[in-house]
C-alpha cells in the first residue's frame, strides 16, 4: 500500500509492475498538517486498488480506523483526481465584474494541478472575457453534484443562497463547504465546514 502524496507529474511515472502474487493499494494523503480537529480518522478517505481484491483489502484496513467513511475510487489512476469542486466567485472583490488581479485563478490552477475537476460560477463575470484572459470557462448554469464547494468571493447574489441550494449541488456523506469569506457560518454544523 502506498500512502504518500504523489504530485501530478510523479503519478505519471509511478508504476508498479504487478506479478501474479502482488497487489497494490493507494490512498492519497488528505490531511491538513497542524490541524488538530480534522485528523486522519475524521476525514473521508479515498481508497483504490490494483484489482477488486486489493480494493477490498485496503478498504478493510482503512475502514477499521476511519470514522468519516471511505470513498472507493474505480482505479489507482483516478484516485487522486476523483474530487469535483465548484468555485463560486472569481472577481477581484465582491459585487464587481473586475477579473484583473484575481487570486482565485491561482487557487483554480492549484486544484487542477492535483487533477481535481473544477467548475467555476460567477454571475458578475463576462464569461467570454474570463475565458480569453485565463483560458478557463465560467458555467452558465451550475450542474452538480460536487464533492466540495468553495465560496471564494462574497457576492450579494451568493448571500441569498441557503442550505436547500447547497443540498442540491453537494454530494456524499461528508460534503465540504469552504467558505473563504465567512458568509455561511450559520451552515457550519450542516457540512464539513471550513473558513479562513
Amino acid at each position: 500500500m502506498y500512502r504518500r502524496r504523489l504530485y501530478p507529474d510523479h503519478r505519471k511515472s509511478f508504476r508498479i509492475d504487478l506479478c501474479k502474487d502482488f497487489k497494490a493499494g493507494y490512498s492519497p494523503e488528505r490531511i491538513n498538517p497542524g490541524d488538530k480537529s480534522r485528523t486522519l480518522t475524521s476525514i473521508l478517505k479515498i481508497v483504490s486498488g490494483s484489482d477488486p481484491e486489493a480494493l477490498e483489502n485496503i478498504s478493510s484496513l482503512y475502514g477499521s480506523i476511519i470514522t468519516a467513511g471511505l470513498y472507493r475510487a474505480e482505479s489507482i489512476k483516478v484516485a487522486p483526481g476523483e474530487a469535483r469542486v465548484l468555485i463560486m466567485g472569481v472577481t477581484f472583490k465582491e459585487n464587481v465584474s473586475d477579473i484583473r488581479n484575481s487570486k482565485v485563478v491561482d487557487l483554480i490552477r492549484e486544484l487542477k494541478d492535483y487533477s481535481i475537476r473544477v467548475d467555476i460560477a460567477d454571475p458578475n463575470v463576462n464569461a467570454e472575457e474570463f475565458n480569453h484572459e485565463y483560458g478557463l470557462k465560467i458555467l452558465s448554469q451550475v450542474n452538480g453534484p460536487y464533492d466540495a464547494v468553495i465560496i471564494a468571493v462574497a457576492h450579494q447574489d451568493f448571500k441569498s443562497l441557503d442550505k436547500t441550494y447547497f443540498d442540491q449541488i453537494l454530494t456524499g456523506d461528508h460534503p465540504i463547504l469552504f467558505d473563504l469569506k465567512g458568509i455561511y457560518y450559520n451552515l457550519k454544523d450542516q457540512y464539513d465546514y471550513w473558513r479562513l
